[in-house]
């Protein structure tokens, strides 16, 4: 018989990097490097409120969780990767096989535990293709379905791709001239794209890529996510511990000598994930977002890669581009006790009044870009 166990120490945690690792596998946003990095950058002051199923001395699941206190929702746990690092297809470490079982466990033990007092779960980055995690709501509802809020969130965007003959990624007729072009122009030198995969040569076309970046919503009045220290620390610090081991690095395309677009890419067995990327407002012309984008998708096919993931935003470059959408969405559940029937009447009600006085003045989806266009 198998029981879950709270993990609240970080002396504790790293105990369990071992474990993690073997149950990470191929799922890279779920990764002992990425969760653990984001946990120093994001939450290094929040309670560890992380559950740990372990059974016959062996761990076989793990749901990390960190607790924040909060206004209108309390006691309110939230899962690793989840505010500003946008992270995507969170959820729980265990392997395929087992993790819409150690779902029910975990979902319950949150339920009845007296061991572990919450008012709130924030969850996001849940896929609604994760059985496991669906299983896990499901437990909430089937209870009280009063108590959990399921709100779409962006979709993130994969492109399968599909070498031609010549071993480069075939696009949609309305796009294959100017990857054809974007070719020629790095033929002649007028464009080259640098992939930087070293510690040291990432750390430079990172700055590259923040100026860029920066650049680009200032000159529409907004403030782009590298003016937050725990992501720009975060990023360098994750694309640092990763791009040795052969896991990310920064592409930098530029035009005629000048930077022109750039992009943070993770890499893992089978998908290339544009994380972050950005084209500077100086080249408007030259469309240096569509060319990196098509030379990432090479890249891609020379690594051995099935797809690119454009991770989440819907942005309508990714449908012209010809990735298909994956829906995710974000969880608000309510503990079944007294505390947390209290939050979910404040939080609704403030919800309510928020939304009655409130004029947005910025579109949500250009807040915080995840890509160039």
């Amino acid at each position: 018989m198998g029981q879950v166990r709270l993990v609240a120490s970080r002396e504790e945690l790293e105990g369990l990097s071992e474990a993690w690792r073997l149950l990470g596998g191929s799922n890279l946003m779920r990764s002992w490097d990425f969760q653990r990095c984001w946990l120093e950058h994001f939450a290094s002051r929040d309670a560890l409120r992380v559950l740990v199923w372990e059974e016959s001395g062996r761990i076989e699941g793990i749901l990390p969780l960190v607790e924040q206190k909060r206004l209108w929702t309390g006691r309110t746990l939230i899962n690793f990767g989840s505010g500003k690092a946008c992270l995507d297809d969170l959820g729980i470490i265990a392997s395929h096989d087992r993790a819409p079982q150690l779902a029910r466990e975990f979902a319950s033990f949150l339920l009845h535990s007296r061991e572990l007092v919450w008012d709130y779960l924030d969850l996001e980055g849940i896929r609604t293709s994760d059985a496991a995690m669906q299983v896990f709501g499901d437990t909430f509802s089937s209870d009280n379905p009063a108590s959990i809020d399921r709100r779409s969130s962006p979709s993130c965007w994969a492109l399968e791709l599909k070498p031609d003959r010549d071993g480069y990624h075939s696009w949609p007729k309305r796009l294959r001239s100017m990857m054809r072009k974007a070719r020629e122009e790095r033929q002649n030198g007028e464009l080259e794209v640098k992939v930087a995969s070293t510690r040291e040569e990432a750390a430079v076309e990172l700055k590259v890529l923040e100026s860029i970046h920066q650049a680009r919503w200032q000159d529409r009045g907004i403030q782009g996510c590298f003016s937050n220290e725990s992501f720009l620390n975060f990023t360098h610090d994750l694309v640092g511990r990763t791009c040795e081991a052969g896991r990310s690095f920064v592409a930098t395309l530029r035009w005629q000598g000048s930077p022109a677009a750039s992009a943070i890419c993770f890499l893992d067995c089978s998908t290339l994930y544009v994380y972050l990327a950005s084209m500077s407002p100086e080249f408007p012309q030259q469309k240096p977002g569509w060319k990196l984008n098509g030379f990432l998708a090479d890249y891609a096919l020379q690594c051995g890669c099935k797809q690119v993931d454009f991770m989440r935003g819907d942005e309508e470059y990714k449908q012209r581009m010809g990735a298909l959408p994956s829906t995710q969405e974000r969880w608000m559940i309510a503990s079944p006790k007294f505390w947390g029937k209290v939050h979910r009447t404040l939080y609704r009600t403030a919800r309510e009044i928020k939304h009655f006085i409130t004029v947005p003045t910025v579109p949500a989806a250009s807040a915080e870009p995840s890509a160039s266009s």
